[in-house]
């Protein structure tokens, strides 16, 4: 055990590093909160990958839809007339069975909170969808809401980010929100990160590449 993880438990009063651990969903095993990303195994990572989804108002002309099809791994276009049951939720959050969908504001901590709860509260919920139904359309403030509201998805352990198209959004408006997903993929890492914010696996990470 390092010093730093004696540290820890010592603050939190705990003494073994099993009692820090999150459980994961849908098992009894529980993710390594104080290990490295190399303990973790490529079964475990994948289930906490996640996926871009575009829905599009209408059929979008070959170049649009060209893009979108080479940037997000599922584009469908209208909108599902399935009928969900409402959970009770600071969120607007809708069960379909084994999927539910979650909308969020721009509180992150707070959102992420309430997303933990709702994993924690219906195990039985196989995959988590963060809903973005805000536009963009070159407005810098909205872009960094739409930012945010990714984030909260990725972070709080959605395996889906779907994208919708605004009634009287442009397709260079969804072509803005699907960048930042492309963004927090690519450039932040985070697609390479189980669990984002399990804890200090990704922290450790980070902590040795600046030793070094």
């Amino acid at each position: 055990m390092t010093a730093w993880q004696e540290t820890v438990l010592k603050s939190a009063g705990l003494s073994s590093l099993q009692e820090l651990e999150a459980p994961l969903p849908g098992g009894d095993q529980t993710y390594p909160l104080l290990g490295g990303e190399e303990s973790v195994s490529t079964d475990l990572r994948e289930e906490f990958t996640w996926r871009v989804r575009v829905v599009l108002v209408g059929e979008p002309d070959s170049e649009y839809g060209k893009v979108f099809r080479e940037a997000a791994q599922e584009v469908r276009v209208g909108t599902s007339l399935e009928v969900g049951e409402p959970l009770s939720s600071c969120l607007k959050v809708t069960r379909f069975e084994e999927k539910a969908e979650i909308q969020v504001d721009l509180l992150l901590l707070r959102n992420l909170a309430e997303i933990r709860r709702l994993q924690a509260a219906y195990p039985d919920v196989r995959e988590w969808t963060l809903v973005s139904e805000g536009e963009t359309d070159d407005d810098p403030e909205r872009l960094v809401g739409e930012t945010l509201r990714q984030v909260t998805g990725v972070v709080g352990g959605c395996r889906v980010i779907e994208i919708r198209q605004g009634e009287k959004e442009s397709l260079h408006g969804v072509w803005e929100r699907v960048c930042v997903a492309k963004l927090l993929a690519t450039e932040a890492d985070l697609s390479t990160l189980p669990d984002v914010l399990a804890g200090a696996g990704f922290f450790s990470t980070l902590a040795a590449r600046l030793n070094h």
